[in-house]
């Protein structure tokens, strides 16, 4: 094997250099990461979407566990809640096990881009570039398909998650994200209605007992959302605090840095990484307090209306849907004709609706749609690995090559 700078079976030097340029390139954006930056980005506020609609899930299928017993009417007959809702709660078991899947390929999808943009990854697909420039120059073109496919090879493994991802991503924001939007929001908004149904009931005195037992149980919780309320704002005064030194971090590097000197300080960019995470942690944990602050919400309007029930007190049924009238009969009167059985019926009409293109839209575009960018991706691969390199450089009929 001997080294010749111009070998002279290679006639096409602009080809070469083509490709040259093409692996310089190529190895350029693996260290960059901007791939793996868009691919993880897009993971995380699909894994917040994908815990929004599993939580809307369970508290749906905590609401109808509640409602079992309510009554609506028909006519002069009542219907129990229970027989209606029984097979929307079981599709709804089936929606909140299908959502933990598709948050655990998510998370398994992050841990892959995670493990492909380490430094290793970067320097096998960098040494396997260099082998295969390397290659160009020996004489007759000796090993260059070797050089070519092990190059690939490293290549495919470096990219591929993060194209698909990112492919993925696009086809999400274009077709299906605003769809998802709309169905959960109706999820919730039938928790809703049915929790409101169920406010609106007589008790009897019969259940005096179990409201006693849920009013202490509530207490509880209440208790413990408020110990548990405590630890996160402390928490995020915490995050807060380590947000503002990373952002200044931040700032104090680039102050010692020149423009061009920036977009590729290696330093600069691990500060960077750190206060981006460090946001979207404080983001995350806004998050958990608001929904905190929701459920301490919740369990107080309903300790106040089963106080007073207990009590023999009224319950202002109409504050609780933003209404207000004089006749507290005709108020009762008007909310029963607005939770009927019919229309009630066409509420979990569109509630099975709603589940089913959850179901189906979350298994697309968490599962389905990935695999489907990876076989294709990976046939395109196939078909490169296919071409001789040799025959590129050396064949004067290769299609699209110009002297």
């Amino acid at each position: 094997m001997s080294f010749d700078p111009y070998p002279p079976k290679i006639q096409h030097p602009k080809t070469r250099n083509i490709l040259i340029i093409s692996i310089l390139f190529l190895v350029l954006i693996s260290w960059l990461g901007k791939l793996d930056k868009l691919s993880t980005e897009y993971i995380d506020d699909s894994l917040v979407k994908s815990t929004v609609a599993f939580g809307v899930a369970r508290t749906l299928n905590a609401v109808i566990s509640v409602c079992q017993s309510l009554t609506l009417g028909v006519g002069v007959a009542n219907v129990t809640i229970g027989e209606v809702l029984n097979p929307v709660n079981n599709l709804v078991e089936d929606y909140a096990s299908l959502m933990k899947l598709a948050i655990g390929s998510l998370i398994i999808q992050k841990l892959l881009v995670e493990i492909v943009s380490d430094t290793l990854f970067k320097i096998l697909l960098s040494v396997s570039g260099v082998l295969l420039l390397t290659g160009f120059y020996f004489k007759n073109g000796m090993h260059l398909n070797f050089l070519s496919r092990l190059f690939l090879f490293f290549l495919f493994i470096r990219f591929s998650l993060a194209l698909v991802i990112i492919m993925n991503s696009f086809v999400d924001h274009a077709f299906l994200d605003e769809k998802t939007q709309d169905d959960v929001e109706a999820l919730s908004s039938l928790s809703h209605d049915i929790d409101t149904a169920n406010q609106i009931q007589k008790i009897s005195v019969a259940d005096n007992k179990a409201l006693s037992d849920q009013l202490l149980q509530l207490n509880a919780e209440e208790q413990s959302i408020s110990n548990l309320l405590k630890k996160q704002h402390q928490l995020r005064e915490n995050a807060n605090k380590s947000v503002n030194k990373a952002d200044e971090n931040v700032r104090n590097a680039e102050e010692k840095l020149s423009l061009m000197q920036r977009l590729s300080d290696k330093d600069l960019s691990s500060l960077k990484s750190t206060a981006s995470a460090k946001k979207k942690s404080l983001q995350l944990l806004e998050e958990q307090i608001e929904e905190l602050e929701e459920n301490m919400e919740a369990i107080q309007e309903r300790k106040i209306y089963i106080e007073n029930t207990l009590a023999g007190k009224p319950n202002s049924l109409m504050e609780s849907i933003g209404m207000t009238v004089s006749d507290s009969m005709s108020s009762v009167k008007s909310l029963g004709d607005k939770f009927n059985a019919f229309s009630m019926k066409d509420k979990l009409e569109g509630a099975i609706n709603g589940i089913l293109n959850l179901m189906t839209l979350f298994l697309l575009k968490t599962m389905i749609l990935p695999l489907i960018f990876l076989f294709a991706l990976s046939k395109v691969t196939k078909s490169i690995w296919a071409i001789d390199v040799r025959e590129i450089l050396t064949n004067p009929s290769t299609p699209g090559i110009r002297d």
